[in-house]
Formats: structure tokens, C-alpha cells, sequence
């Protein structure tokens, strides 16, 4: 009983809201009498009938498109700065705080795999290096084995060079606009 009552209530308000004072359309009626002479004779009275609508706001439509007036809809502005938003909801929505935190887990755990690949990688050319260097060493000479030893450890440092200054341009465009991947997506769909 409650409920309905609290229902009720709120439609009435609504429609108070949307349509003015009243929710029905409250019109009166005045009959003007006008007497018209015929020139063959006689006189007859037309009667007019006018309604006057007591609910303007409800009653007046745009002369141009013929509808009545609604309640323009407007939607929430863009969050500024580095708050991520997915692209399908770009237009409307804010992006939602809890989805930040599994934007940055994603993040966190996409540089963990980055990372154990590099040990991965980095093990193994290790354990090749070890190996080639004790078969020179076996046939070659010993100047020759630090020689090859010396461009091996070269590249292994220009290998770990190029890996660091990709990683830190990533972290760089992440600050920058939330999430790379997903901020890319979002400029292919604007």
C-alpha cells in the first residue's frame, strides 16, 4: 500500500514537472456570436466556439516541427586527464573508478610477462654464450675467445639498451593517456 501510494505520488510529480501545474490539459471554452446579413434578405447567427488553453507550457508546440516541448537530455562531460574511458561509451558516459584499477593490474601484469620473457630470453643467450665460449676455447686461440667474448657482451648490453627504451616508452605514453592499446582504439573510433 505503501509502495503505491509512494508510486502515484511520484508519477504526479513527474507530470508536474513535465507538463506544468496540472497533468491534464485544462481548456475553456468561450462561444462568441456573430450575426452575418444575407444580401437577399434575413440575417444568420454563426456561432464560434474558441478554446483557451489554461496549461500554456503543456499546449505550446514549436511552429516549425509541430511537437510539444520535452525535457532536453543531457549528458555528463568527458573526465579530464588520465581517467581512462572505453571507446563505445566515449560520447555519454564517465568510466567508472574500479575499472581504473583493472586497467592498471592489466598493465602491471603485461609488464610482468615483458619482464619474464626478457629473464627467459636473457638466460638462455646466457647458457649459448657460456657454451660457444668454452668450444673456442678449446680450438682457438685465447685472444680470439676474448675477442668473440667481448662482441657477445656488446650485444647482450645493446640488447638490454633497446629492451629498457621500449619499456619506457610505453610507461611514458601510458601516463600520457591512460592505456596505450586502448587509447589507440579510441582514436581509430573519433
Amino acid at each position: 500500500m505503501f509502495c503505491g501510494a509512494f508510486i502515484r505520488t511520484f508519477i504526479k510529480s513527474y507530470r508536474q514537472k513535465r507538463y506544468g501545474s496540472s497533468g491534464q490539459t485544462a481548456a475553456t471554452q468561450s462561444t462568441t456570436s456573430t450575426t452575418v446579413s444575407s444580401p437577399t434578405g434575413g440575417s444568420s447567427v454563426v456561432s464560434v466556439k474558441s478554446a483557451t488553453a489554461s496549461n500554456h507550457k503543456f499546449m505550446s508546440a514549436n511552429p516549425t516541427t509541430a511537437k510539444l516541448p520535452l525535457k532536453e537530455r543531457t549528458f555528463p562531460r568527458l573526465p579530464q586527464g588520465r581517467n581512462f574511458v572505453r571507446p563505445q561509451y566515449v560520447q555519454s558516459h564517465y568510466y567508472s573508478d574500479p575499472s581504473d584499477d583493472v586497467v592498471e593490474l592489466m598493465y602491471f601484469v603485461s609488464q610482468f610477462a615483458h619482464v619474464a620473457h626478457f629473464v627467459c630470453v636473457a638466460c638462455i643467450v646466457h647458457v649459448v654464450y657460456i657454451a660457444s665460449v668454452v668450444h673456442i676455447a678449446h680450438v682457438a686461440h685465447v685472444a680470439y675467445v676474448a675477442h668473440v667474448a667481448y662482441v657477445a657482451h656488446v650485444a647482450r648490453v645493446a640488447f638490454f639498451a633497446v629492451y629498457t627504451v621500449r619499456v619506457a616508452r610505453h610507461i611514458v605514453r601510458v601516463d600520457n593517456c591512460g592505456n596505450s592499446e586502448f587509447a589507440t582504439v579510441v582514436l581509430e573510433i573519433q
